[in-house]
């Protein structure tokens, strides 16, 4: 907050139940999330994993655990086929997407790591996506990572940026608002799988599988209106000094 000038700026701290929120940071369990995969369509082939936490990579200081996402072989529906490109991603079980309302919006943010650096015997690369459905749990609308894919890092990152569907331009992940119709999100976090036959830049290795990726302190909290109830903090700048009042009724205390 910049005070340029002799002025006062209110501060309004509220509390509220956070009924739709996520904060996934792993370290007791990875209840309520799944592995999918899909074909280059996001048409979902076969039944869901069970998803695993890891207890190495840690990116919270405290904390003991992070979900992690295999790079395996993606095959087609009749489990033998492989698939050119396919997806493996930690994603939300069905019974557990994240409920959203209109009037409100979303900060989603979160930590990735991989096991490897990206080097000519391996090809596969990581992906994300902010998935909006309906009621009926059809999807209406997606935010893709930016770029669409990225290349596994061996150091964590935080991702927060998104490419809307259908759009040329990019967003930070906050203040999200559903589109209409929207009633749950889902999150897909995961690799995007080139078959194993693919050679490398020389033409001679296949592409290999079994990378780890990790994900930690995946947020998703919902914004309410900012209309509320009166301030609760003021600041003030009055010849060259400022001060901040903490408000009890008509009453200012000055520090």
């Amino acid at each position: 907050m910049t005070l340029t000038a002799d002025t006062v700026k209110d501060i309004t701290l509220t509390t509220a139940a956070e009924t739709e929120g996520v904060n996934a940071t792993f370290d007791l369990n990875i209840v309520g999330w799944k592995i999918g995969r899909y074909d280059t369509n996001w048409v979902a082939i076969g039944t869901v994993d069970v998803a695993v936490r890891d207890t190495t990579q840690n990116k919270t200081p405290g904390g003991s655990g992070s979900a992690v996402v295999e790079d395996k072989v993606v095959f087609a529906a009749d489990n033998s086929t492989e698939l050119d490109v396919g997806y493996r991603m930690l994603k939300r079980a069905s019974n557990a997407r994240i409920p959203v309302q209109a009037n409100k919006t979303y900060n989603v943010y979160f930590h990735l790591k991989a096991e490897n650096w990206v080097t000519k015997e391996h090809l596969d690369a990581v992906h994300y996506q902010i998935v909006w459905r309906n009621a009926t749990g059809a999807v209406i609308n997606r935010i893709f990572s930016h770029p669409h894919w990225i290349y596994p890092l061996t150091y964590w990152y935080h991702c927060n940026i998104g490419h809307p569907e259908g759009k040329d331009d990019s967003i930070t992940l906050s203040r999200l608002s559903p589109p209409t119709g929207a009633a749950t999100m889902d999150i897909r976090v995961g690799w995007v799988r080139n078959t194993s036959g693919q050679p490398n830049n020389d033409g001679v290795v296949p592409n290999p599988a079994g990378s780890l990726l990790y994900v930690d302190d995946l947020v998703v909290d919902a914004v309410g209106s900012s209309a509320g109830p009166s301030p609760t903090i003021a600041v003030s700048r009055a010849g060259g000094r400022a001060d901040h009042h903490q408000l009890h009724g008509n009453a200012g205390i000055q520090h």
